[in-house]
């Protein structure tokens, strides 16, 4: 994205920060002074704090997560400056980013994916969610020819154990997925969620492109963004390295995440429970989201009952085993009693029977 001033048209100021800076003030100021929004770069600034984001200013403040030599673009020839800039993997003023990272050959991610669907539907624009694929990279030519793209770059492993499916089926996967989000962002999650029900184990392109179909996402759309993402220098088009992932391979080392799916919520590692109720009170908490009104008016009497009604369930469950067992032992008390008392009284008679014959045999 860009945007281009003309004669003075837009003032835009970026801030490297440093340590000493009181980088607050200085926000302030050049809003003060005419700035019509501020990039961050936080160049050797380790303890770099997201609620500089947040607080209220005259305008937008933007993250910018990865420096870029060429974010300013001068024309030598009028007065003018070209800005770019990533959307919407910076963290947008007034907005919760959330990261998801995953990788589409994993079952466990299918949850994730229900989670965030309702964190979109209760908070809706209040928070940008970016989704992340998890890759490594290998030097094995062996491992190479099957499960990765770009010379080695990006693998995924072996989905079903040298099956049909390989890692680099993940791979062309993952950047279907990452296409349907830059081009068809609201259709993203739903495709997904579709994803996992009908296609994580048949990984192909005609699975991928059956779901678009259903859900009105334009493939031809997707596909000029998959070919795109690929350099044009060797024939074989996905041995070529590719600038999405190595975006997110980017992100990934910049909050050194080594674990998948997960969330992260401003930067920050999601450590809470898989109850959607702790996600939405987490992200909610977060100092963009503490007055907005979404979180305000925040719902959760169905998540709530839905957690009720799960309890109870389990109790039922659990009772009506603990009652099946009680009745187990009971039956098998009653039966051992009941063999018990039969052996005494047959006992009891033939030691009668035995008395009797003896005193016939003494009689005759």
């Amino acid at each position: 994205m860009s945007l281009v001033q003309h004669e003075s048209e837009f003032f835009a100021a970026l801030i490297s920060l440093k340590p000493a800076c009181d980088v607050r003030e200085i926000i302030k100021e050049l809003f003060h002074k005419g700035a019509d929004f501020i990039f961050l770069c936080p160049h050797d600034f380790p303890n770099f704090d997201n609620n500089l984001l947040s607080n209220v200013y005259n305008g937008p403040v933007f993250f910018m997560r990865h420096a870029n030599p060429h974010f300013f673009e001068m024309n030598k020839n009028r007065r003018s400056i070209s800005i770019f800039f990533p959307m919407p993997e910076t963290n947008v003023y007034g907005h919760t980013e959330l990261d998801f990272f995953y990788v589409p050959s994993s079952p466990l991610t299918h949850r994730f994916v229900k989670m965030a669907m309702v964190v979109k539907q209760k908070l809706r624009s209040k928070v940008v969610m970016n989704p992340v694929i998890f890759t490594f990279s290998s030097k094995s030519e062996e491992f190479i020819k099957n499960n990765c793209v770009s010379k080695g770059e990006f693998c995924a492993y072996d989905p079903d154990n040298s099956g049909v499916l390989t890692g680099r089926d993940v791979m062309l996967e993952a950047l279907r997925q990452k296409c349907i989000f830059k081009t068809h962002s609201e259709q993203f999650l739903p495709y997904l969620d579709a994803y996992f029900t009908s296609c994580v184990r048949k990984i192909s392109k005609s699975c991928s492109e059956s779901l678009m179909s259903s859900l009105g996402i334009d493939k031809a759309a997707v596909s000029s963004c998959f070919d795109r993402s690929f350099a044009k220098l060797e024939t074989d088009q996905v041995e070529n390295h590719n600038e999405i992932l190595d975006q997110d391979r980017q992100v990934r080392k910049s909050l050194g995440v080594t674990e998948f799916p997960d969330f992260y919520i401003n930067n920050i590692k999601y450590d809470g429970s898989m109850n959607i109720v702790d996600l939405l009170l987490s992200i909610c908490s977060t100092n963009s989201q503490l007055d907005s009104s979404e979180c305000r008016n925040l719902d959760l009497t169905p998540d709530l009952n839905e957690g009720i009604g799960f309890i109870i369930g389990v109790n039922v469950v659990i009772f009506v085993v603990a009652l099946v067992f009680l009745v187990m032992f009971i039956r098998n008390r009653m039966r051992n009693k009941f063999k018990k008392e039969v052996k005494v009284a047959i006992d009891k008679y033939m030691t009668e029977y035995s008395a009797i014959k003896n005193e016939s045999s003494n009689l005759a």
